[in-house]
């Protein structure tokens, strides 16, 4: 009780940002603490029990191979059938009795160990340093004799301090982890208690009642500061009603002109602040996608280097389904990232030249393999009449959102069709000269949607029914940006469905007309292939120890020479001293920015001018990709890199050559 009473008055005295940071970092010291003590027993029960069964078949051999040395009176046989146990160095020693008990034939390894004694238990017998195994040999059901095995413990004391030590660094990891992540989100709700209470005592010392509080988020603590402003404005408009019943007209008239310039500045920092929240805004975004890309990129990546050294592994579908389910999270946060920016109209649509049936081909040959394993077919139709004779026409619209869309929406047909097919049908028709109408329609033989529920369809953090989140998964995103991204490329969609016979989702968008102009093949595969020899000399530029670390894994296993820099300023150091074939070069570091360092080293001199330079970040905003292009990089990766995005992109801009 007293332990209580001290806690609820230590609780009392903490700000309330030490108070979240504490509660956080005791959960996840108890959520963390609890799984690794589990998986600490039970990685120590499988190894306990795959010794023991060593142990029985090295026993139940000895015993098969003594048997006629006990039946024929013979210790020598029985004796070289024990000494083959030398070559099993957990073995201490094993001694053979015959039928009445008596040792026939022994082995030591060690001549001062206690020799062993006959067992009337089959069971195994745990001692402080070692266990004893027991096997009866038996002839036509009589038993002959018996063989003891002393066998050592200390592998299996070995394996449960490897994983206690293993499970220590997760929890102090994960610890850590927490009391940051909790540090940063604390301030969401911190910071602006601390700005009301400065703003109430700056109000009480100056008496100037004209001062209001900003409102930031829409939230108990944006009620407060509402109920606050409207308190200053009431006391505010009693002084001024005051002011104006006992002073004269000229008072009044400079009441008046003084309530314009306040109006007047009010207005002003309204639009300053709208500003400075736009602003705030898109650096939030850009900040919260590195902070959660960043940790996914060793995760995702270690995963598939150890799917690739061991893929025939004990753990192979839990490492496929780690694998998935990292993959779904980076979906979700470019679902949730991508709403905020359609959102707050940040959204931005480029021009690009696009050959569609392209398009769509390579979206079918990403999902194919996802319907295949749910016996599902996924086809694709297309068709275009826009230049006559020409069928290699090209429309000018955004790739990237073009595509997202067409992804979206076929994944979603092959989620929620169990059987039968996917197909996958775009057509473009001619309306003008320059001008024709693109249809993308995605037809399944799913499970089809009422008609009463089609509203639902398109509202965000919104699905038909809750249990299909809990079956399909998802947060009700995707429809929701696939809407808004057509919608503001001018175009609509909709939806045809039945229930039990399937649905069919059309996206129709007008377009420009443009000529064709077919892109390089990149590197997967989709035109000409392209070899890369090994020795590639590689400057790795992270500042993140475990990012750095897999990096400089991946890029080995690849047989290149690779030299690692912790920061901007070494990589400009090491770019002078050495020479490299390729530079990978993260954006977010300490003393000097990935920008900066790429605009230093092309600086250096001739040869440093033509690196090819490669931005490797979790800054992915369109702004982003465009300050590394302007500060000299040729190319860029967005966090998190596979295996195969690394190979490819150094195969493209190293020694490139067609085969």
């Amino acid at each position: 009780m007293r332990v209580l009473q001290g806690i609820k008055r230590l609780l009392f005295r903490w700000r309330i940002s030490t108070k979240i940071v504490a509660v956080c970092a005791f959960t996840s010291f108890i959520s963390l603490t609890s799984l690794c003590a589990i998986a600490v027993y039970l990685d120590w029960q499988e190894f306990k029990e795959s010794r023991l069964s060593s142990l029985n078949t090295l026993s139940e051999i000895i015993s098969t191979n003594s048997e006629a040395s006990l039946r024929f009176d013979d210790p020598s046989t029985a004796l070289e059938h024990l000494g083959s146990l030398k070559h099993e160095p957990g073995v201490l020693q094993a001694t053979l009795f015959d039928k009445y008990q008596i040792p026939f034939a022994s082995y030591s390894r060690e001549q001062d160990r206690p020799p062993l004694k006959y067992i009337e238990s089959e069971l195994p017998i745990w001692q402080e340093d070692s266990i004893l195994i027991a096997h009866p040999i038996r002839l036509n059901e009589e038993q002959i004799g018996q063989l003891v095995i002393e066998a050592d413990t200390g592998p299996f004391m070995l394996s449960a301090y490897r994983s206690i030590s293993v499970s220590g660094l997760l929890v102090a990891g994960g610890l850590l982890i927490s009391i940051f992540l909790a540090s940063r989100m604390q301030r969401l709700i911190a910071a602006p208690i601390k700005e009301l209470d400065e703003i109430a005592a700056k109000v009480q010392d100056s008496e100037d009642f004209s001062v209001r509080a900003i409102k930031r988020y829409n939230d108990e603590v944006g009620s407060l500061v509402d109920s606050f402003n409207a308190m200053l404005q009431t006391i505010s408009d009693r002084d001024r009603s005051l002011r104006e019943v006992n002073a004269n007209l000229e008072t009044i008239v400079e009441q008046r002109t003084k309530d314009l310039r306040i109006q007047n500045f009010a207005l002003q920092e309204a639009i300053e602040a709208a500003k400075a929240a736009s602003v705030a805004k898109s650096e939030f975004l850009a900040t919260t996608s590195h902070e959660l890309r960043t940790p996914l990129n060793p995760i995702i990546g270690y995963v598939e280097k150890i799917q690739r050294d061991l893929p025939n592994g004990p753990h192979t579908r839990e490492l496929s389904l780690i694998r998935q389910s990292a993959a779904q999270l980076l979906r979700l946060i470019e679902d949730i990232l991508d709403f905020s920016r359609i959102e707050s109209g940040t959204l931005l649509l480029k021009n690009e030249s696009v050959h569609v049936p392209s398009l769509c081909e390579g979206v079918a040959n990403l999902l194919r393999p996802q319907a295949s394993e749910k016996g599902i077919v996924l086809a694709l139709e297309s068709s275009e009449d826009c230049l006559g004779d020409d069928q290699n026409c090209n429309i000018s619209i955004d790739e990237g959102r073009l595509r997202q869309v067409v992804l979206n929406l076929t994944n979603n047909a092959i989620k929620f069709t169990n059987k039968g097919s996917v197909t996958l049908r775009a057509e473009l028709k001619r309306k003008g000269a320059r001008k024709a109408d693109l249809k993308i329609e995605v037809i399944d033989t799913g499970i089809g949607i009422d008609e009463a529920d089609r509203d639902k369809l398109f509202k965000p953090f919104s699905q038909i029914d809750g249990s299909w989140t809990r079956e399909y998964g998802g947060m009700g995103l995707g429809l929701a940006i696939c809407q808004r991204i057509v919608n503001a490329m001018g175009g609509e969609i909709s939806c045809r469905s039945q229930p039990q016979k399937g649905s069919c989702f059309t996206a129709a968008i007008p377009v420009k007309l443009c000529s064709y102009s077919p892109k390089q093949k990149d590197i997967d595969g989709i035109g000409g292939s392209f070899s890369l020899n090994s020795g590639v000399r590689v400057l790795l530029v992270e500042d993140e120890p475990v990012n750095r670390e897999l990096m400089d894994s991946l890029l080995s296993s690849l047989g290149h020479q690779v030299t690692v820099a912790k920061n901007g300023l070494e990589a400009v150091d090491a770019a002078k001293s050495q020479s490299f074939d390729f530079i990978l070069l993260d954006i977010s570091m300490p003393k000097m920015d990935g920008f900066a360092a790429s605009r230093h080293i092309r600086k250096l001199g001739k040869d440093n001018a033509r690196i090819p330079v490669v931005a490797m970040t979790a800054h992915v905003t369109p702004e982003d990709k465009e300050r590394c292009f302007e500060s000299g990089m040729n190319d860029y990766l967005s966090k998190p890199v596979s295996f195969t995005q690394l190979k490819h992109t150094l195969a493209k801009w190293v020694s490139q050559r067609p085969v």
